[in-house]
């Protein structure tokens, strides 16, 4: 049995057709319970796939972890540890090399928990849509191979998700320039750096929305991102709850690590990178997709005419019927008028 397959011979349990329906809360643990290996599987998969990107925010975040580095109190802070450092070690000489090694050290650290933060909350572009694709369908408790749907839906998606990564590193340039020149200015100038913090969140809830419709429906990027405005905006306080969520479970665990893990901060913050390696990645986009899924539904599939993606990304070839057929293997196909009951979706949609 290989990591990213299995074995479909036995029968399951089935699902019991007559049972009521589950409330959200209890219905998104059952399906992270049922699905847990495949969680495990799709994270995997998405942590290697995102390696490049992930690379070249690294390489980009440079820019805020020199800047910080310049800040006087923090090199100051530096100097006093390098020198207490080098003198418990009974040589003053040591003091310049103790304070390079610090300053590497504290680069590094800042660039991998902007990149973190960068992946959590923004995304990867391609692996991105792939990873949103499979959670979004069990989101809505459909199936989705982890590997080949993976696949599929980063290669269909691919220009449209990299597209919107490269504007996120644009924009990330662009926060941080602003941020940087309104800190330092006083009166109302210097108040601009709380608007600028205000519209990066906005942009990061927008984020909640951007990958799940581009990879279910057919949407220029303008579209894209005016739709995902209107959904960080319109459903502010539950996305607000989502981000809160997200910082908890990535930001907030390191934290306490750290304050409160005492001898041991360092084994768990290990384990801590062991868990976003295996599950945590997947088990966050879940959180949003099984977030933004519903609201989706309400106001993009049942109520408007948008042009919604087929689930099967490539035409076999084998089927001899022709247009209908032919038409509904197409990833950009509105299948809603294939339905058994049209006039039931037109009637919905008009609501």
């Amino acid at each position: 049995m290989g990591i990213f397959t299995r074995s479909f011979d036995k029968p399951g349990k089935g699902v019991d057709l007559n049972a009521p329906p589950k409330r959200s809360f209890f219905r998104f643990w059952d399906i992270f319970g049922r699905k847990f290996t495949h969680f495990v599987r799709v994270n995997l998969v998405y942590v290697l796939t995102s390696i490049p990107t992930f690379l070249l925010v690294f390489f980009l975040t440079g820019l805020v972890s020199s800047a910080i580095l310049e800040v006087p109190s923090l090199q100051s802070l530096l100097q006093n540890l390098a020198q207490q450092t080098a003198e418990n070690m009974g040589d003053s000489n040591l003091v310049t090399q103790q304070l390079n090694q610090m300053i590497v050290m504290v680069d590094l650290f800042m660039r991998f928990v902007l990149t973190y933060l960068f992946v959590i909350l923004w995304g990867m572009g391609p692996a991105t849509a792939g990873l949103t694709y499979v959670l979004r369908n069990f989101a809505r408790e459909e199936h989705a191979w982890i590997w080949s749907d993976f696949k599929d839906a980063l290669k269909s998606n691919f220009k449209q998700s990299a597209i919107v990564f490269f504007i996120d590193l644009v924009v990330f340039v662009l926060f941080y320039v602003a941020f940087a020149f309104y800190l330092q200015m006083s009166g109302f100038l210097g108040a601009m750096r709380y608007v600028i913090a205000v519209i990066a969140i906005i942009y990061t809830m927008m984020h909640f929305y951007l990958y799940p419709m581009m990879v279910t429906f057919q949407l220029s990027l303008k579209d894209l991102y005016r739709n995902a405005l209107l959904f960080a905006i319109g459903k502010l306080p539950s996305n607000l709850l989502i981000l809160a969520i997200l910082l908890l479970v990535h930001v907030g665990s390191v934290l306490m690590a750290i304050n409160f893990g005492g001898g041991y901060f360092m084994l768990i913050l290990f384990v801590i990178l062991l868990l976003e390696i295996l599950i945590l990645q997947s088990f966050s986009a879940f959180i949003v997709n099984f977030h933004a899924y519903p609201k989706m539904k309400k106001y993009m599939i049942l109520n408007t005419d948008e042009k919604v993606k087929s689930d099967t990304f490539q035409d076999t070839g084998k089927s001899t019927e022709d247009d209908v057929t032919e038409d509904m293997m197409s990833p950009y196909t509105d299948y809603r008028k294939y339905t058994e009951n049209p006039q039931a979706d037109d009637t919905d949609g008009n609501q």
